[in-house]
């Protein structure tokens, strides 16, 4: 890269095409908060549809973005958004995740949700 600059601009950019591609609308009309509440807000029903009763953390600096109940089972849920890469695998954000803080990384794409249990999470799929 010439510069930080360079280097700033081109990661804006690829957050910008990844934004794009997971959820279909000009990234830069909606700014990562948003791009984040509205993942969570698909996941909450998503899980209620699926029987669970969901909690939403108030806190940007909670240890994780929902709690899910069912059953006497409590779960706890990180949001990503993630994207489908040119070979069909998924692209999973690895920046700032601390598996031990969570059950499930549910990963939200463009058409679908995706869980996929921590390392350290003794739960199984939802």
């Amino acid at each position: 890269f010439c510069s930080n600059t360079c280097r700033r601009k081109r990661h804006i950019a690829k957050q910008r095409k990844i934004r794009e591609k997971t959820y279909g609308y000009s990234a830069s009309s909606v700014d990562t908060g948003k791009v984040g509440a509205i993942g969570e807000s698909q996941v909450c029903c998503d899980l209620i549809r699926k029987g669970y009763t969901v909690f939403r953390s108030v806190s940007q600096s909670a240890s994780c973005d929902l709690i899910a109940l069912k059953e006497k089972n409590l779960l706890r849920i990180e949001v990503k958004s993630s994207w489908r890469k040119e070979d069909g695998s998924l692209g999973i954000p690895t920046t700032r995740i601390d598996h031990s803080n969570f059950d499930i990384l549910a990963l939200v794409l463009k058409d679908e949700i995706k869980y996929v249990p921590s390392k350290y999470s003794i739960n199984s799929y939802i």
